[in-house]
C-alpha cells in the first residue's frame, strides 16, 4: 500500500510542479495581455513567487521525500508512520490542485472545473486535520480503534464534510487562494488542529522516554507547519510552516534511525 501510495504521490507531484514551472514562466514572460489583468494589477509577480508558489514547491518536495524515506527504510507495516502518515503526505499533496486556476489564467485552458478544485482541496485539509488528531489521541490511547477503520472514518467524513460546505461555481473566479475556504470550515478545521496539537502537547509534557517526547515534538511540528502552509498565505506563515513542516518530518526520520528499524 505504501508503494501505491508513493507512486500516486510522485504523479501528482510532477504533475502539479509542471504546472507550477509552466505558469511561472508565463507569469515572466511579459505578456501584456497577463500584466494588465486585474488579478496582476493587484498582486505583483514577486509576491505571488514568495507567497503561493516556491512554498508550494517546497511543501510538495519536502513531502514527496518524507514518503519516500518513510517507503523505503521504515520496517514495520503497521503503526502511525506507516499507516497514517504516508496518506497524510498524499494529501498534502493533492491539496495543491488549488493551484490549478492559475494554470488556466495563463494558458487559457480549464484542467478542472472550479467546483472540483474547490471540494478537493477542502477535502484535503479537512483530512489532513483529522488525520493530525488521530495520531495524537492513538499515541495518547485516548483512541483506541483499528488504523485502517480510521482511516476510512476520517475519509468518510471529510466527503461528508465537502458535501455540505457552500462551494459554488464561483469559488474560484479569480486564481486567488487566499480566500478560498469557507469562514466557518476554516473555524472547524484549525479547532482539530488545535485539539491535535494539545494532545500531542499532553503527551509531550506526560512521556519521560527522551525519544517518545521528541516524536511527540515531531509530530506537533508537522501539525502546525502543515496547517501554516495550507491556510495562510503569507511570507511569514510560509516560512515558518516550512521550517516547522521539514523540521519536524526531519525528527521523525533521525528517530527512526535511532530506533534501528532502517534497512
Amino acid at each position: 500500500m505504501r508503494t501505491a501510495l508513493l507512486v500516486v504521490q510522485i504523479i501528482i507531484a510532477v504533475v502539479l510542479l509542471s504546472v507550477i514551472g509552466y505558469t511561472v514562466s508565463r507569469l515572466y514572460a511579459d505578456d501584456s495581455l497577463l500584466l494588465l489583468s486585474p488579478v496582476m494589477q493587484e498582486n505583483s509577480r514577486l509576491s505571488l513567487l514568495l507567497n503561493v508558489f516556491m512554498p508550494s514547491v517546497l511543501h510538495i518536495v519536502a513531502s514527496v521525500i518524507a514518503a519516500g524515506l518513510l517507503r523505503y527504510h521504515y520496517r514495520s507495516q503497521t503503526g502511525i508512520e506507516a499507516q497514517i502518515l504516508p496518506v497524510l503526505l498524499l494529501a498534502s499533496t493533492i491539496g495543491y490542485v488549488v493551484l490549478l486556476p492559475w494554470f488556466s489564467f495563463v494558458s487559457k485552458q480549464v484542467a478542472l472545473s472550479a467546483p472540483v478544485i474547490s471540494a478537493i482541496y477542502h477535502f484535503s485539509q479537512i483530512f489532513i486535520a483529522l488525520g493530525y488528531a488521530g495520531c495524537a489521541l492513538m499515541h495518547n490511547s485516548a483512541l483506541e480503534l483499528n488504523l485502517n477503520r480510521y482511516m476510512f472514518s476520517i475519509f468518510v467524513f471529510s466527503v461528508f464534510g465537502v458535501s455540505i460546505a457552500p462551494i459554488t461555481s464561483n469559488s474560484l473566479v479569480e486564481p486567488v487562494i487566499s480566500h478560498m475556504p469557507n469562514n466557518m470550515f476554516s473555524i472547524a478545521v484549525l479547532a482539530i488542529e488545535i485539539i491535535a496539537i494539545v494532545a500531542f502537547t499532553i503527551g509531550l509534557i506526560k512521556e519521560s522516554n527522551k525519544h517518545e517526547r521528541m516524536r511527540y515534538l515531531a509530530f506537533i511540528l508537522m501539525t502546525v507547519g502543515s496547517s501554516f502552509l495550507c491556510n495562510y498565505f503569507s511570507v511569514a506563515f510560509n516560512i515558518a510552516g516550512i521550517i516547522f513542516f521539514v523540521t519536524g518530518a526531519f525528527f521523525l526520520v533521525f528517530l527512526t534511525r535511532t530506533y534501528q528499524v532502517w534497512t
